[in-house]
């Protein structure tokens, strides 16, 4: 149905694959576009102006009978507030000045990519809506058409980082990387680690997650001044902002960007700098140079700039030497809680990891390490749905150590010993803490898409942490964290079964900034990846 607000869009090239690959490039409607039948030369062109008046045209240069610069001319003179977009091969430059002094807005390269023509028709909305002397719908159009185009190109710069095995989406990526190549000198990617668009969003509240990202992005391509730059959103890992500048940003520069970010989003944000390169097939290089420094670095850096440069040391202090690896082990072999937790919390000092200054890549093996432990006690007798309990917690302790969040670490540790030992008290089922837990199970039946944590429940609900953790599970059947968890992938199932979003923007939608990790516990609670899910209910259509 056309609304006030739809632009009518025609096409006109004689070329019937060109025809069809703008044609199916966007979801038109979603846009607020009506996507006329296209017409196959100039002539045609003209009779379909008259009888539909489109608002946009895009037209080929070369075309029989009446050429793309023969009809902007016609068209031009008597429907001046049609806007027109040329269409060009690269051996076409010099018939484009022809068609924009003809009165062509701008042009198109063939093929056409889907970044690209949002771009542009992003500027010939805003022409027509200027001219139109509409306001309100220029604020609310341009706005739509910004974020879809500043999507686009999160979706495909994040494609760079993130490879796939297919080969022809690889030669894809490729042939795009070397058009990009072709406006850098040479880059350097900074990584801006933030805590998260949902616990973001919890804080400071009244704005939509498209708002937050625009805003973000806006920030940090004003600080990065006039030097070439793009900035993105990593889709994988939506706690990260990257920009790719040309010049190399300065450590006052990046100290600068993490405060004003800072100031944004009232979280500390770290920014890691990868090293310079002058090609773009590097840029996932660049982007695991820039991770290792954080690896490396200090646990708990946030709020500062680390220079892979800077970095020269990269090697790793193990924190926990063999004989308190063993004696874990034995202490989980034969519950003994108090001395697994006087090992690893007296001796070990896990949770003294910021104190004693231990670097992020020692945190982490020691928090993989320790749920290998737990896990492993429980594998000669126990079944899969026993496991699944502890396997997910271990997932959620790395996530926590991903976040440098001590507290939350200190808490899922605790539920990991829970499931391991015998559990420190078993509380009583007292009416109020019943009522406590179902008020608890509902608020996560409906809000299970936010940032939830025992430790954000137990504040909301009044109910100290340990207690609530055990008082849902005797009363439930599951640990409340796999509870959330199996709420979230019941719901991102439901969303695969339908074909109008994509897995990473499902991931979102139930509460998973990180798409990796999503995955992981998507596998562990079904036994297939979502792609994999996916696949399977298509084929069953």
């Amino acid at each position: 149905m056309i609304n006030e607000t739809s632009f009518k869009v025609l096409v006109a090239d004689d070329e019937y694959w060109i025809r069809e690959n703008v044609k199916s490039l966007l979801d038109w409607q979603a846009h607020s576009f009506v996507f006329l039948e296209p017409v196959e030369d100039g002539e045609q062109a003209l009779e379909a102006i008259d009888a539909q008046r489109p608002d946009i045209v895009i037209t080929d240069i070369n075309m029989p009978f009446l050429s793309g610069i023969e009809l902007i001319e016609k068209a031009h003179e008597q429907y001046p507030e049609i806007v027109f977009i040329a269409l060009s091969g690269y051996s076409d430059y010099a018939n484009v000045r022809s068609a924009l002094v003809a009165g062509a807005l701008d042009y198109l390269l063939k093929p056409v990519s889907k970044v690209e023509l949002l771009e542009i028709l992003a500027k010939a909305v805003g022409c027509i809506i200027g001219g139109r002397k509409q306001q309100f719908e220029k604020k609310i159009m341009q706005e739509k058409l910004r974020v879809a185009s500043m999507s686009a190109v999160d979706r495909e710069l994040s494609r760079f980082i993130r490879r796939t095995n297919d080969k022809k989406t690889n030669e894809q990526i490729q042939s795009r990387l070397m058009e990009y190549e072709l406006d850098f000198s040479g880059f350097t990617l900074v990584v801006f680690r933030t805590a998260g668009l949902a616990r973001i969003l919890r804080k400071i509240g009244g704005k939509e997650p498209d708002e937050l990202i625009c805003r973000i992005k806006d920030l940090i391509l004003h600080q990065a001044g006039t030097s070439k730059s793009l900035v993105f959103n990593y889709i994988y890992k939506n706690n990260e902002f990257l920009l790719i500048s040309e010049t190399d940003p300065s450590k006052p520069e990046c100290e600068n960007m993490i405060k004003m970010l800072g100031d944004l989003t009232g979280f500390p944000v770290t920014a890691l700098v990868s090293r310079h390169y002058f090609s773009f097939s590097n840029i996932r290089d660049a982007y695991n140079d820039a991770q290792l420094s954080l690896f490396a670095g200090e646990f708990l850096d946030a709020g500062k700039v680390v220079l892979s440069s800077e970095i020269q040391d990269c090697s790793a202090t193990k924190r926990m030497t063999a004989e308190q690896e063993k004696q874990l082990q034995h202490a989980a072999a034969t519950g003994n809680r108090l001395l697994f937790k006087k090992v690893l919390f007296e001796e070990i000092r896990f949770l003294d990891c910021v104190k004693d200054k231990w670097r992020f890549v020692e945190v982490r093996q020691t928090a993989d390490t320790i749920a290998w432990i737990l896990r492993g006690s429980l594998t000669q007798d126990a079944m899969a749905s026993q496991l699944l309990p502890i396997d997910n917690l271990g997932e959620l302790l790395q996530f926590a150590v991903d976040s440098f969040d001590t507290g939350e670490m200190d808490s899922i540790l605790e539920q990991m010993l829970d499931e391991v030992f015998e559990p420190e008290g078993q509380p009583k089922q007292s009416e109020s803490m019943r009522q406590t837990v179902l008020q608890v199970k509902d608020y996560v039946d409906r809000h299970y898409f936010e940032d939830l944590s025992l430790n954000t429940l137990s504040k909301r609900f009044l109910a100290e942490s340990s207690y609530l953790s055990k008082a849902f599970k005797l009363a439930v059947g599951d640990n409340l964290m796999l509870y959330i968890a199996k709420k979230r992938i019941e719901r991102a199932k439901e969303y695969l079964k339908q074909d109008e979003l994509s897995i990473t923007e499902i991931s979102q939608l139930v509460g998973y900034g990180d798409y990796a990790y999503f995955s992981r516990v998507f596998r562990k609670l079904t036994g297939a990846s979502p792609r994999e899910y996916k696949e399977g209910v298509d084929g069953a259509r």
